[in-house]
């Protein structure tokens, strides 16, 4: 892509549209294309060149190109006058070649995907010459090897992306597969995880695009599925700007949780929640119920599934306040907490009500979700600068236990000392370890 949202044309020329059980054909002269607004998909147009009988736009099609299944799609537009035009979108996986054929390696392309510091490699320059550039990530594990590139402008392309909003690939990446073979059956599965992780990392929705089956060189299949990825706006993120690493390691052990079913749905739901919250700072409300959604989830896995620490009424009537306070002591000296927050540190030392930090953001949920009219007057009354403070360490508490759960070695941002230059605020978790 040279520019944000720029559309892809996959295939130009002419192609059938048949009922789902292929009786029926329609052959049309088109194209067919990925778009970006105002949804992200596969979409086509054309003009009807034969066929027997009338399309039926509320009917359930399939494209065709040479004989082998494309997409599932709907019809969007029908005019009919001296020719006969259709539009579409798919509605369901969309696979260009024979997906039947397994493949020794994945490559793919990356939107939105934030700024990195990797492992240096060398890069040539439009002139020819080579130049050096910290701009890979390498991902290993038993099964595959992952490699993540910057795309060559990288710079500006991000720029592009910032002044003009939208979707713009940054990474290019591959997967190359230890045992040599590959079935496309699989790939939404690892799909969904690669979709999580990379999510966590970006603070936005993220995941690859554009998916090629490659062997020996030669590109099988490409899956132009739409695989979930937000438009770009702005969120803070917890990784390093300075290095990575530590996240090779923090892959290993996310996707060994991952491939846990029951596992599998914590992270899922963990993630959700967190990403919700991280990307509604300016709806605030909004932003501390999922935060606190995401830490009762996460206590719950956690201290009563995972180590069983309380069970029965003890851990059904316990306060909201005293769950985060548990689950918190999994990992850290609540005393050891050092954060930058002056506007929450004032107010709590001003307040006779209010114990900690984890009571002021508690005590804000509580105000929102059980609106009587002292809560609300309270909520009305208390700064907006304390409840934006109180939010950044609830999207904290959540980034800090999830990343204490996957067991992460390397360097993090941490939101709560209020980085804003590159480099700021950067530490690693075993600064808080309660043994220490």
């Amino acid at each position: 892509m040279e520019e944000p949202n720029q559309v892809y044309s996959i295939f130009t020329g002419r192609f059938d549209l048949s009922n789902e059980n292929e009786q029926t054909k329609y052959q049309l002269d088109g194209e067919i294309y990925f778009n970006w607004f105002p949804e992200i998909g596969v979409k086509f147009n054309g003009v009807l060149l034969k066929g027997a009988g009338l399309i039926d736009i509320k009917a359930k099609y399939l494209i065709l190109i040479d004989m082998v299944v494309f997409s599932s799609v709907f019809i969007t537009n029908l005019s009919e006058s001296d020719i006969t035009k259709v539009e579409g979108r798919s509605s369901k996986q969309v696979v260009k070649g024979d997906r039947s054929i397994q493949v020794s390696k994945l490559s793919f392309s990356i939107p939105n995907l934030r700024d990195f510091n990797g492992q240096g490699v060398k890069v040539k320059k439009p002139s020819g010459s080579l130049a050096f550039s910290n701009s890979r990530i390498t991902l290993i594990n038993e099964d595959f090897t992952i490699t993540i590139d910057k795309i060559p402008g990288f710079k500006e392309l991000r720029d592009s992306l910032k002044k003009k909003g939208g979707y713009i690939f940054l990474y290019a990446g591959e997967i190359v597969f230890k045992n040599g073979r590959f079935d496309h059956k699989n790939l939404k599965q690892l799909l969904d995880t690669l979709h999580n992780f990379f999510s966590f990392l970006n603070g936005r929705r993220c995941s690859p695009l554009f998916i090629n089956g490659v062997h020996e060189d030669e590109i099988i299949w490409t899956d132009y599925s739409n695989y979930i990825n937000d438009h770009y706006q702005f969120s803070f993120s917890w990784p390093s700007n300075i290095s990575t690493e530590g996240v090779s390691g923090l892959w290993n052990n996310f996707y060994n949780l991952f491939s846990s079913e029951e596992d599998r749905s914590f992270l899922t739901l963990a993630i959700h929640w967190y990403l919700e919250a991280n990307a509604a700072p300016s709806h605030m409300e909004n932003s501390i119920i999922m935060t606190q959604t995401a830490l009762e989830l996460i206590y719950n896995w956690l201290i009563i599934e995972k180590r069983k620490i309380i069970s029965g009424r003890d851990a059904e009537n316990m306060s909201a306040a005293n769950k985060i306070r548990l689950l918190l002591s999994q990992f850290i000296d609540l005393r050891k907490i050092n954060h930058k927050l002056e506007n929450i540190k004032s107010y709590i030392e001003g307040s006779h009500e209010i114990q900690d930090e984890i009571d002021l953001f508690v005590s804000i949920r509580n105000g929102i979700i059980h609106s009587q009219v002292d809560k609300r007057k309270k909520l009305l009354e208390m700064p907006c600068e304390v409840k934006y403070e109180a939010n950044q360490f609830g999207i904290w508490l959540i980034e800090f236990s999830l990343l204490n759960i996957l067991n992460y070695k390397g360097l993090y941002r941490n939101r709560i000392l209020k980085p804003i230059h590159f480099g700021e605020g950067e530490e690693r978790l075993k600064k808080y370890d309660s043994s220490e």
